[in-house]
């Protein structure tokens, strides 16, 4: 079993600090010979840890059940479990410049500088889910050519 872990910003005492936090909390991955053996050991254990399982076994009518994963699907929780991604804004336009989330742009909705994180609506499982992946963005302004940001910028330009 594996429980995808992400890269978290949180601001305790004035000071940001990075966690790891569960990538998708309402899921566990498994991988096993036979799905449905997994789904009859866990089902004592749904009602009180409020296990959900995805899909439906028509010949049974079942309506909970296991899905499986697709490999891009997984690609996408692996890039996610990376590293922190960092981004540079220069007027109204955010350039990610490093981390796991270049690979993801496309799916970034929403950035929200504040919190340190992008929203990414990412295909998985048949639907679309939402998932904040931790994202630092400095702004390309004047006196960003000095210190830390310069390094960033140096990369970019």
């Amino acid at each position: 079993m594996w429980i995808p872990k992400k890269p978290k910003f949180y601001k305790a005492e004035g000071v940001w600090i990075t966690i790891k936090e569960t990538l998708l909390p309402s899921y566990i991955l498994a991988q096993c010979p036979d799905p449905w053996d997994l789904r009859h050991r866990i089902q004592d254990y749904q009602s009180t840890m409020g296990i959900h399982m995805v899909g439906r076994r028509p010949q049974e009518g079942e309506f909970d059940v296991i899905g499986e994963v697709t490999p891009e699907e997984l690609d996408y929780i692996h890039i996610l479990c990376g590293d922190t991604s960092f981004g540079v804004k220069e007027g109204d336009t955010v350039t990610i410049t490093s981390g796991p989330l270049v690979r993801l742009c496309g799916y970034i909705r929403k950035i929200d500088r504040h919190h340190r994180y992008a929203l990414i609506d990412l295909p998985f499982m048949g639907r679309i889910i939402e998932v904040k992946a931790a994202l630092e963005v400095v702004s390309a302004g004047p006196g960003a050519a000095e210190g830390p940001i310069a390094n960033i910028l140096a990369k970019t330009h």
